[in-house]
């Protein structure tokens, strides 16, 4: 969400049909205080599992997830980014590679020659290496439907008095997932890139500067290809 958030993620291999089974870690914290618990008191004779997996309880497919980061991140932009977030998940190997090629790396190569020539430290090629790494890990995930079996989880909320349901929250359908990922994009900014609330004002603008400028090179580009089309293809055909 970060990588994607700042402009430096554009493209990755995922399919936005497939379900993503992710949960709240706050949730999963509860679990965990309720299973030790349930475990003292009950004593079970046999050792048991708990997968705990949102498992199509309140199903978020990942378009759904990359559409409300791309809500809420207008709302919660950072303060340094190297473009407007943009961009779109790929099943297809080779249209990635292509998109990687165009969008990941030779952007990277051309801020860090830039730098080189002001006399700046360069470091977008070694964040992008990272970046290739971290998706070449994800999406394993991203590709794939998982299934987990979690009724052990399920059944918590029922061996538990209602106070403790109540105090060790475990509903999943009453997850309200844009709200979460709108949290998330916040949480994600103070805490994870220590950036200040004070600084959202700011950072919206730059947000919204980002936005015409990648608009305006986005015409320039397709104008010239236009051109190029035309003058080579084109008007051989028509004249």
């Amino acid at each position: 969400m970060i990588g994607a958030g700042k402009g430096v993620i554009r493209t990755m291999m995922c399919n936005d049909q497939i379900l993503t089974d992710i949960i709240p870690v706050d949730m999963v914290v509860n679990a965990c205080i309720l299973l030790a618990y349930l475990n003292a008191i009950e004593k079970p004779d046999k050792i048991s599992v708990c997968n705990l997996t949102q498992s199509g309880v309140n199903p978020m497919t990942w378009g759904m997830a990359l559409d409300y980061g791309r809500l809420h991140v207008q709302e919660f932009p950072y303060s340094v980014c190297v473009w407007y977030p943009g961009g779109s998940p790929k099943t297809n190997w080779l249209h990635h590679q292509i998109a990687l090629f165009f969008t990941h790396w030779l952007p990277a190569y051309f801020l860090d020659v830039l730098l080189y020539l002001l006399g700046h430290k360069t470091f977008m090629v070694k964040v992008q290496k990272k970046v290739s790494y971290g998706l070449g890990v994800l999406q394993y995930y991203t590709m794939k439907t998982w299934s987990f079996k979690n009724d052990n989880y399920l059944s918590l909320k029922k061996r538990v008095s209602k106070e403790d349901d109540e105090i060790f929250f475990t509903n999943l359908e009453e997850i309200n997932w844009s709200e979460y990922i709108r949290w998330y994009m916040k949480g994600a900014r103070e805490y994870c890139l220590k950036e200040d609330p004070a600084t959202l004002p700011q950072a919206r603008r730059l947000h919204k500067q980002l936005y015409w400028l990648d608009l305006i090179v986005k015409i320039i580009f397709f104008s010239l290809c236009f051109y190029v089309l035309y003058n080579n293809v084109l008007k051989q055909i028509l004249y």
